[in-house]
C-alpha cells in the first residue's frame, strides 16, 4: 500500500508541472504539494530525478531584500558574485549575509520536459498534425471526384 501511494504521489508531482507551468517557483510547488499532502520530501526527490533526467532545469533568483527589484539570474550559487549594487534602492547585497533573505528558487521545463509533460505544445506542431489528419481523411473522397471527372 506504501508503494501505490507513492507512485501517485509522483504523478501528482507531473501533474503539477502541467498546472504550474512551464516555468514556476519552488515556494509555489511546495505550496501545491501541501495542498495536495504530498511532503515536501518526495518534493525534493522528484524534483533532482526530473533535474537529473533533463525534464526540468532550476536556476537562482536573487531579489534585493530591501525593495524586492531583481539582481539577477544565476545557474549555480558559484555564479553569485560576493556583492551586488540594487540599482533601484542603492542597497549593497552582501551574498554571506542576504542570500538567505532574498534568493528564490524558479525551474523551467526544458525541451525535452515539454514533450514528456505534454505541456505547452506548439500551436504550429497541433494545426500541422490536424491538417495532415484531416488530408489523410479527404484522399480518398478527392481520388474519387478526380476518377469520375
Amino acid at each position: 500500500m506504501v508503494l501505490k501511494k507513492k507512485k501517485d504521489q509522483q504523478y501528482l508531482i507531473s501533474s503539477a508541472v502541467n498546472e504550474l507551468g512551464h516555468q514556476f517557483r519552488y515556494s509555489n510547488l511546495l505550496y501545491w504539494a501541501k495542498c495536495k499532502g504530498i511532503s515536501p520530501n518526495l518534493i525534493e526527490i522528484e524534483l533532482k530525478k526530473l533535474i537529473k533526467k533533463g525534464l526540468l532545469k532550476a536556476n537562482i533568483e536573487l531579489r534585493c531584500p530591501k525593495c524586492g527589484a531583481h539582481l539577477g539570474d544565476f545557474g549555480n550559487f558559484s555564479e553569485i558574485p560576493e556583492k551586488i549594487t540594487c540599482i533601484d534602492c542603492g542597497r549593497k547585497w552582501i551574498k554571506g549575509l542576504d542570500l538567505k533573505d532574498s534568493l528564490e528558487i524558479n525551474l523551467a521545463t526544458t525541451k525535452k520536459g515539454k514533450k514528456f509533460f505534454r505541456c505547452y505544445y506548439s500551436w504550429d506542431i497541433f494545426t500541422t498534425r490536424r491538417k495532415n489528419i484531416i488530408e489523410r481523411a479527404l484522399q480518398p473522397i478527392f481520388e474519387r471526384e478526380k476518377s469520375k471527372h
